[in-house]
């Protein structure tokens, strides 16, 4: 990122307009019964039992070769655990999922409730999570936050935007059906964001993703800028590329030089 960017006046622009919330196309899935950790812990980059009641996580689920096939969040249930996954890639996920459930106790039903983000000001930490009998609330810090519930509030569409972009800012990488099993979870900085543990036994891709761990370097890395030219944007992944607050910001995925 260029040093002339400001990244701090475009978060303050975000999140300084009145409170408003959107759709979010997100669909919240449920595993659950009596093996739902055990089999979530074989399947998942993020060491579940480091997952308490009261937060949510980012990990993410990676085919063989140890590509992030999906990025999800995930938080317990009293029952199980409940994800959030890109809508354009539910149904197949559910699918997958399910070839490798086999003979353990675990049911996995997906809902139809909404999801919305919901920019204004809050008094919970990043990673924070609320429940109340009508809403799950993940919290984003003080001024963003996730609130899933069966009836959608009034909405302004700029609050999609406006939440997009303040995921970019806070390094949480977009995957989804265009680029799903690109890249290896240390590539989209999933384990600067506590979504990647390297002591929890086995999962999906663990032996690749350890290797490159173990060697000490990935070959690609998560970035980020503000109105990047052409020029800059040569030869990158593009992940999300959105424009708010009459400013172009772009993710993307970059070649690490030797």
């Amino acid at each position: 990122m260029s040093p002339d960017l400001d990244i701090e006046s475009l978060h303050k622009q975000l999140t300084a307009s009145i409170a408003t919330s959107a759709p979010l196309p997100y669909v919240r899935i449920s595993f659950a019964d009596s093996d739902a950790q055990e089999f979530l812990q074989g399947q998942l980059t993020l060491d579940l039992r480091q997952l308490d009641h009261s937060s949510h996580r980012v990990t993410a689920w990676c085919n063989a070769k140890g590509r992030v096939w999906a990025v999800l969040r995930i938080w317990r249930s009293d029952d199980g655990f409940e994800v959030l996954v890109p809508a354009n890639q539910a149904e197949a996920f559910i699918k997958r999922m399910r070839m490798f459930v086999l003979r353990a106790q675990v049911s996995i039903t997906p809902h139809t409730d909404v999801v919305q983000a919901h920019i204004g000001h809050g008094d919970r930490p990043d990673g924070a999570l609320t429940t109340t009998s009508k809403t799950i609330v993940l919290h984003h810090g003080n001024d963003h936050r996730l609130i899933i519930s069966a009836q959608p509030e009034a909405h302004d569409d700029n609050a999609q935007t406006r939440y997009q972009a303040l995921r970019i800012l806070n390094a949480e990488p977009h995957i989804d059906a265009q680029t799903q099993e690109k890249f290896l979870p240390q590539s989209l900085g999933l384990s600067e964001l506590g979504g990647l543990h390297f002591n929890k036994g086995c999962y999906v891709g663990q032996e690749i993703v350890a290797r490159v761990h173990y060697r000490g370097k990935a070959p690609q890395r998560l970035n980020f800028a503000l109105n990047p030219s052409d020029e800059t944007l040569q030869d990158k992944a593009v992940l999300r590329d959105i424009h708010t607050a009459d400013t172009r910001l772009v993710q993307w995925v970059e070649n690490i030089k030797n």
